[in-house]
């Protein structure tokens, strides 16, 4: 729930990020990039499609499984610096 208060100040304010795509990975890929620490930040659609910048300035996409799986991922990265989740 922590993560709640960021995920609606800026889904408020921002449009999807328009960083390059560097490349598709699995759902299990993506989240062994949460339990590694390098998420900045999550992008979600309503689509499922999930746009993961991570802190190297690199993105990845992803399809996650169920709508919303991406607010699961804070018991993915314990220890993790706080993850920036948008939402459209």
């Amino acid at each position: 729930m922590k993560r709640l208060l960021p995920l609606l100040l800026l889904s408020a304010c921002m449009t999807e990020p328009q960083s390059p795509q560097t490349g598709e990975v699995s759902w299990e890929e993506a989240r062994a990039l949460f339990k590694a620490c390098k998420v900045e930040y999550a992008y979600q659609d309503h689509q499922r499609n999930v746009l993961l910048t991570l802190f190297d300035g690199s993105t990845v996409t992803t399809v996650e499984p169920g709508l919303d799986d991406i607010f699961h991922t804070d018991a993915l990265a314990p220890g993790c610096p706080e993850i920036a989740i948008i939402t459209e």
